[in-house]
């Protein structure tokens, strides 16, 4: 199963629909929920099988540098593209309502403040998933930035 099929079935898995149906969360609002889901998907492993993700892109330190209790590396649109690959940029651009360099942009932007929320003591949560305490507090994080 492809990352992509996991964070769509994430999606699913918490009502959201593939194709976005009128008045649901599209473009940044969607980007948030993207990012939880990557966060929190137990398919991909959690904020930890996540983070491997980066360290196989030659990322892991970027990536590290979110849960640890300095400061945090910025990631670039096109670094982003190299973990999450094309083909899922463009699908999480289609769910989103986003063009592929938009949607890269946003999670860039985003995603290593969020990691760094969810982890205030410089330690991944234990355990293949984030508790739903955890996520919703990762959601309203999202949701105050992006407002």
């Amino acid at each position: 199963m492809s990352l992509f099929e996991q964070i769509a079935g994430a999606l699913l898995s918490s009502g959201q629909t593939a194709t976005p149906p009128p008045g649901t969360a599209t473009g940044t609002g969607g980007i948030a929920q993207v990012i939880m889901a990557l966060i929190a998907s137990p398919q991909v492993g959690g904020l930890p099988g996540l983070m491997a993700k980066f360290q196989q892109a030659g990322l892991g330190q970027v990536a590290s540098s979110w849960v640890s209790t300095g400061p945090n590396q910025p990631i670039s649109p096109n670094a982003m593209q190299q973990v999450l690959g094309p083909d899922m940029l463009q699908k999480i651009a289609a769910m989103t309502g986003l063009q592929p360099q938009q949607a890269a942009q946003q999670i860039a932007e985003h995603l290593p403040a969020t990691v760094d929320h969810l982890t205030p003591q410089g330690q991944i949560p234990q355990g293949n998933d984030i508790s739903g305490q955890l996520m919703a507090m990762g959601m309203k994080y999202l949701q105050s930035r992006m407002a």
